[in-house]
């Protein structure tokens, strides 16, 4: 039986997460801007697409099975001894049936420049990779419904580093362009997969049989949290996917990059809502309504502030560093306020999940999804990279009108305290983080 946590231990289980994916930041964004300057905006255009497209389709194929171990897990009605390799066959199989279609609407033709102009040996490893990759999800789900998101934290940290450094020396070293990168993502996801394989196996020692009471269960609270993953995927890569179809590449060249910075903004908010997920998952949904909007207000103010930060400075740095990629700079304004949108849906749609409501979140991405479909046709062909930066922050605006209606909804009678920022928030931020930094020097 897992050692209760205090409310200390969610804290830094969460500066946990945070740190460790702020040190990888550094290596993702040198070797982002190094590749981007020596491709130029065609071929990082390419790199991005042909990264983007199978972790697209493995985020949309898992079928819930990760979402529904982490919660068997975090609740204690199941461990990841038992449940593990149910969870990995299921995974198997998405992933093999996913990778077969995707292979064939490939040599079809229907992926824009990915198939007109990418070998055949990627187009291939691509179909390949798509089981791997939702074998890494479900692995990284068992750790996290385990409380062991040091684990994760590190195979993370790990994968972006072999992954920068591969990309650097492949383009600058070697010249291989596009496809060193892409290699590069190859090497670094397959490294990943095998290591959390072995350590599943070393330390949970899992039970080799199919457990088809999970298999049912993954197929109800699993596929209505996936429901809602398909379209919250949809939302935060169906602009990068139809821009690579509908735009030149040198539009998504300009667009990965931009991306690529302002996922900085999501880290805060990625690192707390796994923590916040299986704490409301322990407390079987009674965590009070007046906590989740505080933090929610807390990470809306970090976001929108360190956004204005990171803006300014791109605004300085990108005319000298990256002269040929111009639209970086106005790609940030629009998609800062989209972070900060999908920073706040993040911390509620956490405690819906935490609650056994996943599809609540679900409902959320419907609208937004709905708005993505329209807008993007729209946008993208007459504005390119702009038009996909606007339709993503309008998708996001109403992905979080969305989730706050339900949230108020819920806690009905009470008033939502989502927008009635106050002085204590600075406070409360203040004194979480001279916390987790008094712990560090500890």
């Amino acid at each position: 039986m897992k050692k209760k946590r205090s409310s200390s231990d969610h804290i830094m289980a969460s500066a946990g997460i945070f740190f460790f994916k702020i040190a990888g930041q550094p290596f993702s964004i040198v070797a982002s801007l190094l590749v981007a300057a020596y491709l130029g905006p065609s071929e990082k255009g390419l790199a991005a697409i042909s990264q983007l497209l199978p972790s697209f389709v493995a985020s949309i194929c898992g079928l819930g099975v990760g979402a529904a171990l982490k919660y068997k897990i975090s609740r204690e009605d199941g461990s990841f001894q038992d449940l593990g390799i149910t969870s990995l066959f299921l995974g198997i199989l998405h992933g093999g049936v996913a990778g077969a279609i995707f292979l064939i609407v490939v040599m079809l033709g229907g992926l824009g420049d990915f198939s007109d102009m990418v070998p055949m040996w990627i187009k291939l490893t691509s179909a390949s990779l798509i089981p791997l990759i939702i074998l890494r999800q479900i692995l990284f789900m068992g750790f996290a419904g385990n409380d062991d998101f040091r684990t994760s934290n590190i195979l993370g940290f790990s994968s972006s580093v072999i992954f920068a450094v591969l990309s650097i020396i492949s383009v600058t070293a070697f010249g291989y362009g596009f496809e060193g990168v892409y290699f590069s993502f190859v090497i670094s996801t397959a490294i990943t997969v095998l290591s959390a394989l072995g350590l599943f196996t070393i330390r949970c020692r899992p039970v080799i049989i199919i457990n088809f009471q999970f298999v049912k269960f993954s197929y109800d609270y699993g596929l209505r949290a996936w429901l809602g993953a398909v379209a919250r995927r949809g939302n935060v890569s169906l602009d990068q996917v139809l821009l690579g179809a509908l735009a030149p590449a040198s539009a998504m060249g300009n667009y990965s990059v931009a991306v690529s910075i302002s996922k900085i903004l999501y880290l805060v908010p990625l690192s707390v809502s796994p923590v916040l997920t299986n704490i409301v998952a322990k407390s079987k949904g009674e965590m009070s309504s007046e906590k989740v909007a505080l933090i929610q207000r807390a990470l809306l103010i970090v976001t929108l502030i360190s956004g204005l930060f990171i803006c300014f400075s791109v605004w300085v740095l990108c005319p000298i560093f990256l002269p040929g990629y111009n639209d970086i700079p106005k790609l940030m304004i629009i998609l800062i306020f989209g972070a900060v949108f999908y920073s706040s849906f993040h911390v509620i749609s956490s405690y819906f999940l935490g609650s056994g409501q996943p599809e609540k979140s679900g409902y959320c991405q419907v609208p937004a999804l709905i708005g993505s479909l329209v807008s993007y046709p729209i946008f993208v062909p007459q504005f390119g990279a702009l038009g996909a930066a606007l339709g993503s922050t309008f998708s996001y605006f109403l992905m979080y009108i969305t989730i706050t209606w339900l949230f108020s909804k819920k806690i009905r009678p009470k008033r939502s305290q989502l927008w009635r920022f106050k002085t204590s928030d600075f406070e409360w931020i203040f004194k979480h983080g001279i916390s987790i930094l008094r712990k560090i020097k500890r």
